[in-house]
């Protein structure tokens, strides 16, 4: 699962508190399909002209669906 910050949320964080606070933005499979998508949202919001969101997805973690259900870092 990829989770990206709030618009304007500091990244500066805890995992605990990403977890927590941070929106899921895509779902994958794996690790390595998690970071494609990031890429091609990354991407695509440039494409766009979205700076805000290109940040977004520039701090976004990928995590196992797991930790965020239950808060795990």
């Amino acid at each position: 699962m990829l989770l990206v910050p709030p618009s304007g949320a500091p990244h500066n964080i805890s995992l605990a508190d990403k977890l927590r606070m941070w929106t899921e933005a895509a779902e994958a499979d794996t690790q390595a399909e998690c970071e494609e998508r990031r890429e091609q949202l990354k991407i695509a919001s440039a494409i766009g002209r979205a700076a805000d969101a290109v940040e977004r997805f520039n701090q976004g973690i990928c995590v196992e669906r797991e930790k965020v259900e239950r808060r795990v870092p």
